[in-house]
């Protein structure tokens, strides 16, 4: 009898051990070009760990950008958001943003499977926008949304947005640069010092054509030029929902046309008791012209689904024209580095130059020159030169001009004082 009340819970001291005010069990399971990410465990609970890399850490201007990371990240409560908790050192790791673990797949992972139905399609896009338009609706701007950075859980199958390190709002003063992926930032992104949240919708426009293909209307408009693109992520929201709704009718009409066919079969044979031959010709035609908006509009969900392939084929043919040697690429790198180190080199003795006639001017206002004509220097670059190198090798050419960018920095904050 007593077995039944048997509770399910484990009470082994090992169990209990787990709840403790230190991260243990902390396992590396990623890193960038200047952050480290890990996993732990605290509380009997996982969490998702992001420092600084040690050949960054040092770096006053990237500690800044941490900070700042989470100032925003920490304010944001939303479901489809991940939870930013605390900001502390951690043994190891030093200085951490810590957030809440997320178990399940980025969303570039799963739009790898063929199995995702349309359905669920249309939930992962209704999630995400609603999640944009949450943050835009706070005056933030994520600047670098991808597939990447975007969580589906397992439980529930939820979308989290991860990943703050490039967010901005308008209330910051301080470290104003572009910011963003290749292939998803907008063209405004790699020439503005200041947050917009049009280039969100850019980047959010070419995430649902990966999604699904059946929403071009919404996907153009998110594409087109800053003036013509919807204003925030709640006009995007509103537009999903009304395709949403638009669908529904279009369902509701298919079905209701079969049934006035039924109808429109049983009077014509039934036709000598209410209605004339003539009548019948009339509904008829009617119903031939509401049929055929239905097969336009399949027809145009086609034509959308062909020019997503054409548009995938012609970037697959694109990747494999530039496929040479690794000895080939690493040598093409190297020359880019060296160039880009050569242009900056010489941007700031130019600057330098100009600075002498300037020598009251406060010092705030010359390193805001100083970083403005660096990252001008940088983009230019970035714009015409790096034609064909993959987005790993453009990871490593930007690390590079960080690495040059901080010593500039220093050296010149050290001629202010």
């Amino acid at each position: 009898m007593t077995d039944n009340f048997d509770s399910g819970f484990l009470t082994d001291q090992e169990v209990i051990s787990d709840f403790t005010f230190k991260f243990r069990d902390i396992e590396i399971i990623g890193e960038s070009r200047i952050y480290v990410y890990a996993k732990a465990v605290r509380y009997g609970h996982r969490w998702m760990l992001k420092g600084l890399k040690r050949d960054a850490a040092d770096s006053v201007v990237i500690q800044q950008q941490l900070l700042k990371e989470f100032e925003i990240h920490s304010g944001l409560n939303h479901p489809g958001i991940v939870r930013a908790v605390s900001l502390e050192d951690v043994e190891g790791l030093g200085k951490c943003i810590v957030t809440e673990w997320i178990e399940g797949k980025t969303l570039s992972e799963l739009l790898k499977s063929d199995k995702i139905s349309e359905d669920r399609r249309r939930r992962l896009i209704h999630e995400t926008v609603e999640a944009v338009a949450y943050l835009h609706g706070h005056g933030i701007v994520h600047r670098d949304l991808k597939p990447a950075n975007i969580m589906v859980s397992d439980n529930g199958d939820k979308v989290k947005i991860i990943d703050f390190g490039c967010a901005d709002t308008d209330g910051y003063s301080i470290l104003k640069h572009p910011a963003g992926t290749r292939g998803y930032a907008s063209k405004r992104q790699y020439e503005a010092f200041s947050p917009s949240v049009s280039d969100d919708i850019h980047s959010l426009g070419i995430i649902i054509s990966q999604i699904s293909g059946r929403f071009s209307t919404i996907t153009k408009r998110c594409l087109e030029g800053s003036r013509n693109r919807f204003k925030n992520g709640l006009e995007v929201l509103q537009a999903f929902e009304r395709h949403q709704k638009n669908r529904k009718r279009l369902r509701l009409l298919s079905f209701t046309l079969l049934a006035m066919t039924i109808i429109a079969g049983a009077a014509f044979m039934f036709s000598r008791m209410r209605v004339t031959i003539n009548e019948l010709d009339k509904e008829v035609t009617t119903l031939q012209s509401r049929l055929k908006e239905v097969n336009d509009s399949s027809l145009t969900a086609k034509q959308d689904l062909t020019d997503s392939l054409t548009r995938i084929s012609g970037l697959l043919k694109e990747e494999s024209a530039y496929r040479i040697t690794r000895e080939t690429r690493e040598m093409i790198l190297n020359n880019h580095k060296k160039a880009l180190t050569a242009r900056i080199n010489k941007a700031y003795a130019s600057f330098r130059d100009k600075e002498k006639i300037n020598a009251g001017a406060e010092d705030n206002n010359s390193l805001i020159r100083l970083i403005q004509a660096l990252g001008k220097e940088k983009e230019d670059y970035f714009n015409h030169k790096v034609h064909g190198l993959s987005e790993k090798e453009i990871q490593e050419l930007e690390y590079s001009f960080i690495l040059r960018y901080n010593d500039i920095l220093k050296e010149w904050q050290q001629k202010k004082k």
